[in-house]
């Protein structure tokens, strides 16, 4: 993810006017102080968050392994919302009425329709389409090819697996995991799994 958001800063800079400056990464693994990603340095763990408080932060966390804990991370750096920058690429389709929280980071050619409500530290990826009246919560995690239809609302800090898509007006709670080119007909609970299509509850 990392490395995703080095394309799309460079991507941002060059199409949008704006010029990121890229300072480097904090990682938690500290075997990985002093080594470069793409050119970029590696500063040390992300403890080291507060001593770079006149800078801007993207957030690069989150698989579907750790995805439900990404808010832990987060809050124990204790950092102000607006530290967070949006990373958004310059092919995004998006609604002017579509509102957006802090800590974004949007790949190529996702479509974002009309009322669309997007809040803190979600990620979505590449050729998704979220229509009219979506509300996603903090923290959740939109995979490639995710097709979601109107006035769904997902919950903090779920995962919705590549090529899965969800039928209308539906809700999933927090901390579900949708799996990959899982068909989503109903809503589901909190801490839910569902896979398949259609797609089954498993426990």
């Amino acid at each position: 993810t990392g490395r995703d958001i080095v394309d799309i800063v460079m991507n941002i800079n060059s199409n949008n006017g704006e010029c990121l400056e890229i300072i480097g990464f904090l990682d938690d693994n500290p075997e990985l102080s002093g080594e470069f990603v793409m050119n970029y340095p590696i500063l040390g763990t992300l403890d080291l968050a507060c001593f770079y408080s006149h800078h801007k932060f993207a957030n690069g966390l989150g698989s579907p392994s750790s995805f439900r804990n990404r808010h832990l991370v987060i809050e124990k750096l204790k950092l102000l919302s607006d530290q967070f920058i949006n990373i958004i690429h310059s092919s995004v389709q998006m609604a002017p009425s579509a509102s957006l929280g802090s800590g974004l980071v949007i790949y190529p050619n996702v479509v974002i329709m009309s009322n669309v409500r997007i809040k803190n530290h979600v990620t979505i990826l590449s050729n998704s389409t979220i229509n009219h009246d979506v509300e996603i919560g903090d923290y959740s995690i939109i995979a490639s090819g995710v097709q979601i239809s109107g006035e769904v609302g997902i919950g903090k800090s779920c995962y919705i697996g590549t090529g899965a898509s969800l039928i209308q007006k539906i809700k999933v709670g927090d901390s579900c995991l949708i799996g990959m080119g899982s068909v989503l007909l109903e809503s589901i609970p909190s801490h839910s799994k569902a896979v398949g299509n259609p797609s089954k509850l498993k426990l």
